[in-house]
């Protein structure tokens, strides 16, 4: 197995989980979140609608030291 250091953390809620509000605190994907995952419905990161505030979102990666962001979504997301 292919060991790496590399951690990947996800925001819950869409843009609104930047903001780290109590029940959708970030998520750290391991083998063992992931596993099982596609035989639940739904998603494990939950979604949302609206906007994005800019600030927030950069004060959130420079706090937790991430430099590198995947933006994956639908129609809308990536205006």
């Amino acid at each position: 197995m292919l060991t790496t250091n590399v951690h990947t953390h996800t925001p819950r809620g869409g843009f609104h989980g930047f903001h780290c509000t109590p029940g959708y605190e970030p998520l750290l994907l391991t083998v063992e979140t992931v596993a099982d995952c596609h035989h639940q419905g739904g998603t494990i990161l939950a979604s949302s609608r609206g906007g994005f505030d800019e600030d927030t979102i950069v004060e959130f990666l420079v706090k937790r030291g991430i430099n590198q962001v995947y933006v994956i979504g639908g129609d809308g997301t990536h205006r």
